[in-house]
This record gives structure tokens, sequence and C-alpha cells, in this order.
């Protein structure tokens, strides 16, 4: 029988018009599936972009455009 690889989020970086405002490294006590909340004050129109690292060396991004009328 083959085990399943599992694989858990490392690190999370979020970044705000290219500044980062929120970053976190997540260690071994931490769940496999987390619940990350943060908050941001947008004050002008920019990007937003998450970055999160498995510790099996993938990386993932996701990008929105924030338009503050």
């Amino acid at each position: 029988m083959t085990k399943a690889t599992s694989y858990r989020a490392r690190s999370s970086t979020s970044r705000y018009n290219d500044v980062v405002v929120f970053s976190v490294d997540l260690h071994e006590a931490v769940a496999a599936n987390p619940f990350i909340e943060f908050y941001l004050r947008a004050t002008e129109s920019g990007r937003l972009a998450f970055v999160w690292e498995e510790d099996g060396g993938d990386t993932y991004a996701l990008e929105h455009h924030l338009t503050v009328a």
C-alpha cells in the first residue's frame, strides 16, 4: 500500500502594491488547513497579492485588483 503524501502550508505573505502588509511562518503545531485572517485598510487602488509556500516546496499565488472610489 502506498502512503499518500500530505503537505502543509509553511509560510504566507500578502502584499498591497508590492508592500508586505501581512506575513506569517507556520510550524508543525499549526493545523494542516489553518484559517488565517488579517485586516487591511485600502486607501488607494492597487494590486493585492497572496503567496503561500508548502513544506514540499511548491509555491502558490493569487492576485486581485482593488479599486478604491
